[in-house]
């Protein structure tokens, strides 16, 4: 190698077997990489129709190996954009390469509060809930979330294109290799998507906080059947007996059907999936915020509501609607405090 700027170039074909050098195409990368280096290039098409490029190179002003993003609208022109990839020390990275990872800024999100532990409410000795969240720890993670989903190139998250909701879309997608990971429900397994889906895939947990965080932690949502006793009842107690026989009946008799026999033996596709679901129903986390979120207002869905609205600012969000939660709090606990009299 004489140190010279090695080229972008192209080959091109009608059929994708016979290829043809297209001598009319080249360029070189800028000034701030090693062009001399530059090699490997790999071009992707998004979802959005954008033209993705990835370059194996070296980024002087860093003295690191990266992957030179570069971005175009028709696979013509291309412009410079950053790296999507920079190597802890001076080597570069070898065979470049794409993988899209689909999420959403609405209930998806939500999964994260409890997978990061991000506790919001707790119950004392006498039964009453009250807030335990800390606040430092939860401002750092909706930026972190921010971060993830739209300022990270490869991340896609979800925006309505059709009359399903973001868990039939976004297996959808998955389904048609759009992309390589995605959040979602367990039960988007069910999906007619992924069960004809022809690529094999498998199941993981959601993402830990850190490495200090001892277990995966799984998002229990309020979106949960109860049962409930009119107040007019004259048997009260013969109704309880029959809500916990029937409850009882569900947690020894269907639910291990529906996991051993349907999830794990007729949707998973492979022994390690089955793995990450045992981790996954076996570390549940339950947040009362989630069931008084209305009630007390929109802390739980604080993560959701900042995404959407594209901002990242917890802690100016939270001190504004502070005193309305606490309000609300002394409301609810009012409200349990006249129950049975």
């Amino acid at each position: 190698m004489d140190g010279s700027p090695a080229p972008i170039r192209r080959s091109v074909s009608a059929d994708g077997f016979h290829f043809k050098k297209d001598k009319s195409f080249s360029f070189t990368l800028s000034e701030r990489y090693n062009r001399a280096s530059a090699r490997d290039p790999k071009v992707v098409k998004s979802v959005d129709g954008l033209f993705h490029m990835f370059v194996t190179t070296t980024d002087k002003k860093i003295g690191r190996g990266c992957l030179a993003h570069l971005v175009s609208d028709d696979g013509e022109s291309w412009r410079e954009v950053g790296n999507i990839y920079e190597s802890p020390d001076g080597r570069e990275p070898e065979c470049s390469d794409y993988f899209e990872f689909g999420t959403s800024d609405v209930i998806i999100v939500d999964a994260y509060t409890a997978s990061y532990d991000l506790r919001m409410m707790d119950i004392d000795s006498d039964g009453n809930p009250y807030f335990c969240i800390n606040l430092e720890k939860f401002a750092d993670a909706v930026k972190k979330l921010y971060e993830l989903n739209h300022e990270t190139t490869g991340v896609f998250p979800y925006v309505e294109i059709s009359d399903n909701n973001e868990m039939t879309d976004l297996c959808n997608y998955f389904s048609q290799d759009h992309h390589v990971f995605i959040n979602n429900w367990i039960y988007g397994t069910e999906t007619a998507y992924l069960r004809n889906m022809q690529s094999d895939y498998g199941i993981i947990p959601y993402p830990k906080w850190d490495e200090n965080q001892k277990t995966y932690l799984t998002f229990q949502h309020d979106q949960i059947g109860v049962f409930g006793i009119p107040i007019t009842s004259t048997r009260v107690e013969a109704a309880a007996a029959v809500i916990e026989a029937m409850s009882s009946e569900s947690a020894l008799g269907l639910k291990p059907i529906y996991y051993d026999v349907a999830l794990k033996g007729k949707y998973l596709r492979d022994e390690t999936s089955a793995e990450m679901i045992e981790i996954i129903h076996n570390n549940r986390a339950f947040d009362p915020a989630w069931v008084y979120c209305l009630f007390i207002g929109d802390l739980a869905q604080t993560p959701r509501n900042l995404l959407l609205s594209g901002k990242s600012d917890f802690m100016s969000y939270y001190k504004k609607r502070e005193k309305m939660y606490n309000r609300n709090l002394e409301k609810l606990i009012e409200a349990f405090s006249k129950i049975g009299q």
